[in-house]
């Protein structure tokens, strides 16, 4: 697969055609979920193109239209032009939503990660370098933890705000490249196998993978608990589910047989020992989440509710998740009797403080 910027216009519809696959509501537009291989491209062998290709034949999803969101071919990747990085920007404020729509996408996770091939062996990248004054020092500082048989440093680009460096590195053995990368983890820098032979989830998992599979599980088991199926909903769940693993040989769907408090609750524990590379996207993504499952818990409640003509109230508590480590929204609804009714208040925890408010649809 190549990256956005190669492809052929062809290769992509125009935003008036996708809106309307999106607002079709049968899941006509498919969102892939899955571990980058290597720093610099996804998929360097093409384990995880034909695990795709496998899957979309099996649903038969050219047949009335298809679109398929990746986020390498889909989103510009580096080097990026000025315009490049807007519109990279831009999707990154909705990309979450590619998941977490009700109605609009079936999410594939593959969750397989192919062993490392031989040509990896001993590579190591270490991201977020200050640019080095004497670069030969840093050159005789990395040989300490091991031969170095390649080396190369990747200069930012002109657009890259932070202006850090990348190194990439080839120690003889990779015994020696294991060594290194603990070694420059204790000094504070980012380095990493240059083959990421991570879980996709689990106990150190890889953080946004677990994001992306918490924020389309949430809406699978909103949909399964809804008390009365609402026709817009019914159309999509009848098109195909929200989430199939085609990690096998086959399109699996997620059975969301858990509550959606209960499958939030599993993903913030698991995002507590997730692996991520960047500093502080943990609370980001922690907060995210939380975020969204308030607005789909509302939306979901509301076209419930204006189906069976009755009146909601949304209210929005706070309450630990995970181990207690630390505080984390979470939102439930009821039915509220009077016409008009407001309420507020405030939950701490440390120095910071939250809102608990209630929110009231009128008709």
């Amino acid at each position: 697969m190549r990256r956005r910027q190669e492809l052929p216009d062809e290769a992509f519809f125009a935003p008036e055609e996708a809106a309307a696959l999106l607002r079709r509501g049968d899941r006509s537009v498919f969102a892939l979920s899955h571990g980058w291989q290597v720093a610099a491209h996804p998929d360097p062998h093409g384990f995880t193109l034909a695990k795709l290709r496998r899957a979309l034949h099996a649903e038969a999803a050219a047949d009335k239209g298809a679109a398929l969101f990746w986020d390498f071919a889909s989103l510009p990747q580096k080097p990026r032009t000025e315009k490049d990085v807007e519109t990279f920007k831009a999707a990154l404020n909705v990309m979450i939503s590619m998941y977490a729509s009700v109605t609009g996408t079936c999410v594939l996770q593959q969750k397989a990660i192919p062993p490392r091939p031989p040509e990896y062996d001993g590579m190591v990248t270490i991201l977020g370098l200050s640019p080095p004054a004497d670069e030969s020092a840093l050159r005789a500082e990395l040989s300490a933890h091991g031969e170095v048989l390649h080396y190369q440093l990747n200069l930012p680009d002109a657009l890259d705000y932070t202006q850090n460096v990348t190194v990439h590195l080839r120690y003889a053995s990779h015994e020696d490249a294991v060594a290194a990368i603990e070694a420059h983890r204790k000094a504070g820098r980012a380095a990493l196998l240059t083959y990421n032979e991570r879980a996709y989830d689990g106990d150190g998992g890889r953080g946004w993978c677990i994001t992306e599979q918490c924020a389309c599980l949430c809406v699978a088991a909103h949909l399964q608990h809804a008390s009365h199926p609402h026709q817009r909903f019914e159309v999509a769940q009848a098109a195909r589910p929200k989430v199939f693993d085609i990690s096998g040989d086959t399109n699996v769907p997620h059975p969301a047989s858990e509550p959606p408090a209960r499958v939030l609750d599993h993903g913030m524990k698991a995002l507590h020992g997730a692996h991520f590379v960047g500093k502080g996207d943990r609370e980001v993504v922690q907060a995210m989440l939380g975020d969204l499952e308030w607005t789909m818990k509302t939306a979901i409640d509301e076209a419930l509710d204006l189906q069976s003509g009755g009146d909601l109230t949304v209210r929005r508590e706070l309450t630990t998740v995970g181990d207690g480590s630390g505080w984390l929204p979470r939102w439930r609804c009821w039915p509220w009797p009077h016409a008009y009714g407001t309420a507020s208040a405030a939950c701490s925890s440390s120095s910071r403080a939250y809102p608990l408010a209630q929110r009231r649809r009128s008709r």
